[in-house]
Protein backbone atom coordinates (compact mmCIF):
# COMPACT_ATOMS: atom_id res chain seq x y z
CA UNK A 1 0.00 0.00 0.00
CA UNK A 2 1.52 3.28 -1.02
CA UNK A 3 1.43 6.03 1.73
CA UNK A 4 -1.34 8.54 1.37
CA UNK A 5 0.46 11.88 0.65
CA UNK A 6 1.85 9.87 -2.29
CA UNK A 7 -1.58 9.47 -2.79
CA UNK A 8 -2.36 12.91 -2.38
CA UNK A 9 0.87 14.04 -5.00
CA UNK A 10 -0.21 11.84 -7.66
CA UNK A 11 -3.86 13.17 -7.19
CA UNK A 12 -2.55 16.94 -7.44
CA UNK A 13 -0.73 15.98 -10.53
CA UNK A 14 -3.29 14.88 -11.84
CA UNK A 15 -5.90 17.62 -11.14
CA UNK A 16 -3.17 20.50 -12.43
CA UNK A 17 -3.58 18.18 -15.54
CA UNK A 18 -7.44 18.64 -15.65
CA UNK A 19 -7.86 14.75 -15.04
CA UNK A 20 -10.19 15.46 -12.59
CA UNK A 21 -11.83 11.85 -12.77
CA UNK A 22 -8.38 10.31 -12.00
CA UNK A 23 -7.42 13.01 -9.46
CA UNK A 24 -10.71 12.29 -7.81
CA UNK A 25 -9.62 8.18 -7.24
CA UNK A 26 -6.01 8.94 -5.69
CA UNK A 27 -7.84 11.53 -2.80
CA UNK A 28 -10.21 8.59 -2.00
CA UNK A 29 -7.49 6.28 -1.94
CA UNK A 30 -5.45 8.76 0.50
CA UNK A 31 -9.11 9.75 2.69
CA UNK A 32 -9.40 5.56 3.26
CA UNK A 33 -5.41 5.17 4.66
CA UNK A 34 -6.16 8.06 6.73
CA UNK A 35 -9.29 6.52 8.21
CA UNK A 36 -8.02 3.46 8.53
CA UNK A 37 -4.76 5.17 10.42
CA UNK A 38 -6.92 7.78 12.49
CA UNK A 39 -5.14 10.89 10.96
CA UNK A 40 -7.31 13.73 11.05
CA UNK A 41 -4.61 16.46 9.43
CA UNK A 42 -3.94 13.91 6.75
CA UNK A 43 -8.23 13.08 6.45
CA UNK A 44 -8.48 17.30 6.26
CA UNK A 45 -5.66 17.04 3.35
CA UNK A 46 -7.56 14.69 1.53
CA UNK A 47 -10.78 16.18 1.94
CA UNK A 48 -10.07 19.85 1.35
CA UNK A 49 -8.12 18.57 -2.41
CA UNK A 50 -11.58 16.85 -3.20
CA UNK A 51 -13.08 20.14 -2.67
CA UNK A 52 -10.51 21.70 -5.04
CA UNK A 53 -11.90 19.80 -7.66
CA UNK A 54 -15.24 20.32 -7.37
CA UNK A 55 -14.40 24.17 -7.13
CA UNK A 56 -12.34 23.61 -10.52
CA UNK A 57 -14.75 22.13 -11.88
CA UNK A 58 -17.89 23.98 -10.48
CA UNK A 59 -20.17 21.57 -9.02
CA UNK A 60 -20.94 24.27 -5.43
CA UNK A 61 -22.79 21.61 -3.57
CA UNK A 62 -20.12 18.92 -4.05
CA UNK A 63 -17.71 21.43 -2.70
CA UNK A 64 -19.33 22.51 -0.36
CA UNK A 65 -19.45 19.03 1.27
CA UNK A 66 -15.90 18.81 1.56
CA UNK A 67 -15.18 22.19 2.37
CA UNK A 68 -17.06 21.46 5.92
CA UNK A 69 -15.85 18.15 6.10
CA UNK A 70 -12.37 19.74 6.17
CA UNK A 71 -13.18 22.73 8.23
CA UNK A 72 -14.54 20.44 11.46
CA UNK A 73 -11.64 17.66 10.96
CA UNK A 74 -8.90 21.04 11.15
CA UNK A 75 -11.01 21.53 14.41
CA UNK A 76 -9.87 24.18 16.85
CA UNK A 77 -6.43 24.56 15.51
CA UNK A 78 -4.50 25.13 12.03
CA UNK A 79 -5.05 28.82 11.51
CA UNK A 80 -3.27 28.58 9.04
CA UNK A 81 -5.55 25.84 6.85
CA UNK A 82 -8.96 27.56 8.36
CA UNK A 83 -7.83 30.73 6.72
CA UNK A 84 -7.27 28.85 3.30
CA UNK A 85 -10.41 27.13 3.52
CA UNK A 86 -12.94 30.40 4.58
CA UNK A 87 -11.17 31.62 1.45
CA UNK A 88 -12.43 28.68 -0.75
CA UNK A 89 -15.47 28.21 1.18
CA UNK A 90 -15.92 32.41 -0.09
CA UNK A 91 -14.82 31.07 -4.18
CA UNK A 92 -17.79 28.71 -3.24
CA UNK A 93 -20.52 31.34 -2.94
CA UNK A 94 -19.48 33.18 -6.15
CA UNK A 95 -19.61 29.94 -8.10
CA UNK A 96 -23.44 29.45 -6.30
CA UNK A 97 -24.27 33.41 -6.99
CA UNK A 98 -23.75 34.46 -3.55
CA UNK A 99 -21.91 37.09 -4.12
CA UNK A 100 -22.49 39.33 -0.42
CA UNK A 101 -22.26 35.27 1.29
CA UNK A 102 -18.76 35.27 -0.36
CA UNK A 103 -17.80 38.63 0.37
CA UNK A 104 -18.15 37.68 3.97
CA UNK A 105 -16.33 34.42 3.69
CA UNK A 106 -13.25 36.80 2.80
CA UNK A 107 -13.42 38.77 5.47
CA UNK A 108 -13.11 35.99 8.09
CA UNK A 109 -10.49 34.66 6.32
CA UNK A 110 -8.76 38.02 5.86
CA UNK A 111 -8.58 38.20 9.77
CA UNK A 112 -5.94 35.92 9.84
CA UNK A 113 -2.16 36.64 9.04
CA UNK A 114 -2.21 33.39 6.74
CA UNK A 115 -4.70 34.55 3.68
CA UNK A 116 -3.88 34.94 0.53
CA UNK A 117 -5.64 36.04 -2.33
CA UNK A 118 -4.30 33.35 -5.04
CA UNK A 119 -7.24 32.60 -7.17
CA UNK A 120 -8.13 36.25 -8.20
CA UNK A 121 -10.78 35.85 -5.35
CA UNK A 122 -11.31 39.80 -4.78
CA UNK A 123 -11.78 40.48 -8.59
CA UNK A 124 -14.22 37.75 -9.05
CA UNK A 125 -16.21 38.90 -6.04
CA UNK A 126 -16.06 42.45 -7.63
CA UNK A 127 -17.36 40.80 -11.26
CA UNK A 128 -20.33 39.05 -9.92
CA UNK A 129 -21.32 42.53 -7.95
CA UNK A 130 -21.52 44.36 -11.08
CA UNK A 131 -17.94 46.37 -10.28
CA UNK A 132 -15.99 45.70 -13.37
CA UNK A 133 -13.94 48.38 -13.94
CA UNK A 134 -12.72 47.88 -10.36
CA UNK A 135 -12.05 44.18 -11.17
CA UNK A 136 -9.85 45.19 -14.01
CA UNK A 137 -7.97 47.48 -11.82
CA UNK A 138 -7.22 44.64 -9.37
CA UNK A 139 -6.50 41.91 -12.04
CA UNK A 140 -4.11 44.56 -14.41
CA UNK A 141 -2.19 45.72 -11.08
CA UNK A 142 -2.03 41.88 -9.95
CA UNK A 143 -0.20 41.03 -13.79
CA UNK A 144 2.07 43.99 -13.45
CA UNK A 145 3.15 42.55 -10.26
CA UNK A 146 4.20 39.22 -11.50
CA UNK A 147 7.12 38.11 -12.92
CA UNK A 148 6.15 37.49 -17.08
CA UNK A 149 8.30 34.14 -17.50
CA UNK A 150 7.36 32.68 -13.54
CA UNK A 151 5.22 29.23 -13.31
CA UNK A 152 2.13 29.35 -11.47
CA UNK A 153 -0.63 25.89 -10.66
CA UNK A 154 -3.38 26.19 -13.40
CA UNK A 155 -5.86 27.30 -11.60
CA UNK A 156 -9.04 26.64 -13.75
CA UNK A 157 -11.18 29.06 -15.38
CA UNK A 158 -9.60 31.83 -12.68
CA UNK A 159 -6.48 32.83 -14.75
CA UNK A 160 -6.36 36.30 -14.86
CA UNK A 161 -6.75 36.89 -18.86
CA UNK A 162 -9.67 35.12 -19.01
CA UNK A 163 -11.58 36.41 -15.98
CA UNK A 164 -10.28 40.38 -17.66
CA UNK A 165 -11.83 38.87 -20.57
CA UNK A 166 -15.21 38.60 -19.17
CA UNK A 167 -14.98 42.14 -17.33
CA UNK A 168 -13.75 43.87 -20.52
CA UNK A 169 -16.79 42.10 -22.69
CA UNK A 170 -19.45 43.06 -19.94
CA UNK A 171 -18.25 47.27 -20.48
CA UNK A 172 -18.02 47.22 -24.21
CA UNK A 173 -14.76 47.03 -24.87
CA UNK A 174 -15.19 43.79 -27.23
CA UNK A 175 -11.06 44.62 -28.69
CA UNK A 176 -9.16 43.85 -25.11
CA UNK A 177 -12.43 40.98 -24.69
CA UNK A 178 -10.99 38.74 -27.17
CA UNK A 179 -7.35 40.33 -26.80
CA UNK A 180 -7.63 38.49 -23.08
CA UNK A 181 -9.15 35.47 -24.36
CA UNK A 182 -6.38 34.78 -26.86
CA UNK A 183 -3.91 35.38 -23.83
CA UNK A 184 -6.07 33.09 -22.18
CA UNK A 185 -5.40 30.45 -24.91
CA UNK A 186 -2.05 31.29 -25.26
CA UNK A 187 -1.72 30.51 -21.25
CA UNK A 188 -3.24 27.01 -21.49
CA UNK A 189 -0.67 26.27 -24.09
CA UNK A 190 2.62 27.37 -22.05
CA UNK A 191 1.07 25.38 -19.24
CA UNK A 192 -0.63 22.31 -20.79
CA UNK A 193 -4.13 22.65 -19.36
CA UNK A 194 -6.48 21.72 -21.88
CA UNK A 195 -9.32 23.26 -19.38
CA UNK A 196 -7.81 26.86 -19.65
CA UNK A 197 -7.80 26.56 -23.52
CA UNK A 198 -11.32 25.88 -23.87
CA UNK A 199 -12.38 28.55 -21.42
CA UNK A 200 -9.85 30.97 -23.57
CA UNK A 201 -11.53 29.62 -26.52
CA UNK A 202 -15.34 30.02 -25.53
CA UNK A 203 -14.12 33.49 -24.33
CA UNK A 204 -13.69 34.26 -28.29
CA UNK A 205 -17.09 33.52 -28.87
Amino acid sequence: REHPDIYIALGDEQRFSCNYYHALEFYQKAEQVYLAEDDTEGLSKAYRSMAEIYLDIIQPAQAQVFLRKTYKTLGGKDHRDKAVILGLMAENMINQGMPRRAERYRQLARQSAYFQDNNNLEARILLRTGKYVDAIKILEQARSNEAQDQYHIPCSFRETPLILSVCYSYIGNSEKALTEAQKGIELGEKMFSSFVKVVGYVRMG
